[in-house]
C-alpha cells in the first residue's frame, strides 16, 4: 500500500506542478477574452486540477494505511518472538518511536502463578496539616511531601 501511495501521491505532485499550474497562469496571462477565460479555466480546473488533488488525497492516505498496517506488523512479530523489552519501529536519525512489547500468554510456563508482592512505602512522620496561603484550604500531607492545592493549585510544601 506504501508504494502505490507513494506512486500516486507523486504523480499528483508531478500532474499539478507540471502541467495544471502552467496551464491555469497561462490561460489567466494570455486569453483576453472572458467567456474563452473562463471556458479555459473551467476545463483546466476540472481534467488536470481536481484529479491532481484526488491522487495527492488518496495517496497520502494509501501511505497512512500502509505505515499503520507496518506498525501492526511489526507489533504482532514481537509478540511472536516474545521480546519483553521495548520495541523499536522506524528508527529515525533524530525522533525514535518507542511502543513497549507486550508480552503474550500464549506460553503459560512463563507466567508466574502467584500475584507479584505490592511494595508499600513506609511512613515515618504524621501527617502534618499544610494551609494553602492563597485560597485558605487545609490539606493534610505528610512531612518533606510537595502537592498542589486541591482548590487553586497552588503548590505546598509540609
Amino acid at each position: 500500500m506504501r508504494v502505490w501511495g507513494t506512486i500516486m501521491l507523486t504523480l499528483g505532485i508531478i500532474i499539478g506542478a507540471l502541467i495544471f499550474l502552467p496551464v491555469f497562469i497561462g490561460v489567466l496571462i494570455t486569453e483576453k477574452d472572458t467567456q474563452n477565460v473562463n471556458y479555459y479555466l473551467t476545463f483546466t480546473v476540472l481534467f488536470f486540477g481536481v484529479p491532481s488533488l484526488l491522487l495527492i488525497l488518496y495517496g497520502r492516505k494509501l501511505r497512512r494505511k500502509g505505515r499503520l498496517a507496518a506498525e501492526e506488523n511489526f507489533r504482532q512479530q514481537q509478540l511472536r518472538n516474545g521480546s519483553s523489552e521495548y520495541a523499536a519501529f522506524g528508527d529515525r536519525e533524530t525522533k525514535a518511536v518507542r511502543r513497549p512489547a507486550m508480552e503474550t500468554m500464549q506460553n503459560k510456563h512463563n507466567v508466574p502463578q502467584t500475584a507479584p508482592k505490592l511494595v508499600v512505602p513506609k511512613v515515618t512522620a504524621p501527617p502534618k496539616t499544610v494551609i494553602c496561603r492563597n485560597c485558605g484550604a487545609s490539606k493534610n500531607m505528610v512531612v518533606g511531601q510537595e502537592a498542589a492545592c486541591d482548590y487553586c493549585s497552588t503548590i505546598l510544601k509540609a
